[in-house]
Formats: structure tokens, sequence, C-alpha cells
């Protein structure tokens, strides 16, 4: 199998070949901005969203990027094709605003794929996942000075020490509010009605806004606003939406058990598999179905 390429600063390169300098902004104060895609049957799902969001992030991040998204968009369609190998593939894209010391306008952009198996999601399809509710401010012992997302990712790993299926439920530290978890919005059933955290109070994931527009498309009620960790005990289902997995069913918050798999996670998936023309639940069982050519990109 030839070598991966990935896209660094306006050429294509050996994705082995690519590597942040020391001085870069991103290494030194952590001023990086991602996203990530993924494929179905080779095609790319929701560019636009994603291109977008990735410009409004850029932009609130004070990080330049100078290249179009049509420019990156075409790039990244290039790696797919050139990278995919038949299988399905996350794309990913990397912008700081590059080394600290030279002259304005020399940003980073990097854009690279990795392989996506879908099987390795089949635990959760089957079992749920395990939310351990954590305060969103999570400390890191204050002698230890550090510029990345060291507080999820030490969230994450003792969550994980618990169940290996676990991921953090970040809470507002002060209200006590859900938000989300370090890759994923949660959706919670009220009353007959998905409800969501408002947009403002959480990261706009490209996945919450597609079961945003399934939910019109399938005749399920949604709504956003607040709710606490204790209010997630009268829910009648619990869901984590995100680009790798799409829609997955929650089975525990903390020592106590939430309904699953339920019926909605149910029409999500089917309306979510019918748009893209992948069976997503096939794919996580490792039995790839062929993409409808009348599907939906």
């Amino acid at each position: 199998m030839s070598t991966p390429l990935a896209y660094f600063n306006g050429q294509f390169v050996p994705a082995e070949d690519v590597a942040l300098p020391l001085d870069d902004a991103g290494v030194i104060w952590g001023a990086m901005v991602t996203d990530r895609l993924r494929t179905f049957g080779g095609r790319i799902f929701a560019l636009d969203a994603h291109l977008r969001r990735f410009r409004q992030s850029c932009e609130l991040a004070r990080i330049p990027q100078p290249v179009t998204d049509a420019r990156l968009g075409r790039v990244t369609e290039q790696l797919v094709r050139d990278n995919r190998a038949g299988g399905e593939v996350s794309a990913v894209w990397l912008a700081t605003p590059g080394p600290v010391d030279a002259e304005p306008g020399r940003p980073t952009l990097i854009a690279y794929t990795t392989p996506l198996d879908p099987r390795q999601f089949e635990r959760p399809y089957r079992d749920g996942i395990h939310l351990v509710p954590t305060p969103a401010g999570l400390g890191v012992d204050s002698h230890v000075k550090h510029r990345s997302r060291l507080p999820w990712w030490v969230a994450r790993q003792k969550a994980r020490s618990r169940d290996a299926c676990a991921e953090p439920l970040l809470i507002d530290a002060g209200s006590e509010l859900v938000l989300e978890t370090p890759a994923a919005n949660i959706l919670a059933v009220f009353d007959g009605t998905l409800v969501s955290a408002p947009r403002d109070r959480v990261l706009p994931g490209v996945s919450l806004g597609v079961v945003r527009d399934l939910c019109k498309q399938i005749g399920v009620p949604f709504a956003e606003r607040s709710f606490t960790v204790n209010d997630l005990k009268s829910a009648s289902e619990v869901l984590l939406s995100n680009t790798s997995y799409c829609v997955a069913g929650v089975s525990r918050i903390a020592e106590w058990s939430v309904p699953f798999p339920g019926p909605n996670l149910d029409r999500l998936l089917d309306a979510w598999s019918q748009w893209v023309g992948v069976d997503i639940r096939r794919q996580m069982t490792g039995q790839s179905a062929e993409p409808d050519a009348q599907a939906k990109v």
C-alpha cells in the first residue's frame, strides 16, 4: 500500500513527513483550530457545513486561514481519493498562526486523512455509552503549566479507567447545567421531544445539525433548552451525536441506568442511513453495504 498523502502549507506530501516546527504557535501557545469530517461509501459527508464551522473557528480564534473554502474542499476530496484504499476515512484539518516570530501572513494549514473502521463503534452501538458527569472547568494540578485540551484528556482517562466505553459528560460548574462531551453533543428525550442544550452554550456540532434536520423529516419534535444532570433521570432516552459514529445511545449516566436502546435512536439511524445511502448499523458490525447512487451528499 502506498504512503498516505497529506496537505501541508500548499503542497501534497507524504503524511509521515508532516510536522509542526517547535516555534509554531500551535506548539508554543496551543493556538490550533481543527475540524474532522468522515466519508460514507467514499463520499465526504456535510463538507460545506464543516467548511463553514472551520472558517468560523479560525476567525473566532484569531487564526488566519487564507486558503479559500473551495480550495480546501478540493484538497480534501483529493486526499480522500488518494488515501481511501476502498474503505472509509476521516479527514482532519488543522490551522495555526504559524511560527511566532515569523512575518505576519505565514499561517500553517494541514489536511490529512486516517482510516475509519466503523466496527470500532460496535460496542457503543450494542451496549450504549456510559456518561460520567464531570465539571466543565475540570482542574489540572496547578503545578502543571499547559496549553492544550489537557483537562478533557484527563477527564476522559478518568472516565475510561472505570469503563472502557465511558465518556465525560461536561457540566457547567456554576449552574450544574449539562453542556456536551469532549467529542459529542448530547440530546435527551423529555415528554416526546428531543432536547439539546442551547447552541450558544455548546460547540455547534455539524452532526447535531443533521439530527435537527432529520427530526423535521421524521416528525420528531426538537427543541433547545437547558437541563441538568438530575433532569436526565426523567429522560426516556439519551443520545450522543458526533461525526464519527453519527448518533449513538446512552445506557448509563453516573450510577443509574438509562432506557436503551430507544425508539428515536432507531428512527434517526434509519433516516441517516437513507440520507447517506449506507446502512450505518451494518457498517458498525463489519457488514458494509454499497452506497445508494441516489443518496444525498
